[in-house]
């Protein structure tokens, strides 16, 4: 089951930032961007930057309300590690 994850990232429009990240990987076509309220257009008032970016065309200006939505990346388990073992046989005895 995919739970979307809800950002405010208000406190970083200074008038000249356009970039802005999530807090994680989000799965594509999950992204969703609001300014002031209302959904911006990817493609037209945003472009997506890797997966976890995006940069808006223009600067929001200062004060501007920024959230953003997204379906997370389901994280893998870490992987085990794998305990190794040296097995040394012992040495036959060939008679020439």
């Amino acid at each position: 089951m995919n739970y979307y994850t809800v950002e405010n990232v208000s406190h970083l429009a200074d008038g000249g930032t356009n970039q802005f990240f999530t807090a994680s990987m989000f799965l594509q076509e999950t992204l969703l961007v609001f300014l002031n309220g209302i959904l911006m257009q990817e493609g037209i008032d945003y472009n997506i930057e890797g997966d976890n970016s995006y940069r808006f065309h223009a600067p929001p200006r200062k004060n501007s309300r920024i959230q953003h939505i997204y379906i997370p990346v389901p994280k893998i388990a870490e992987p085990q590690t794998i305990r190794k073992r040296t097995i040394q046989f012992a040495e036959e005895d060939h008679e020439e």
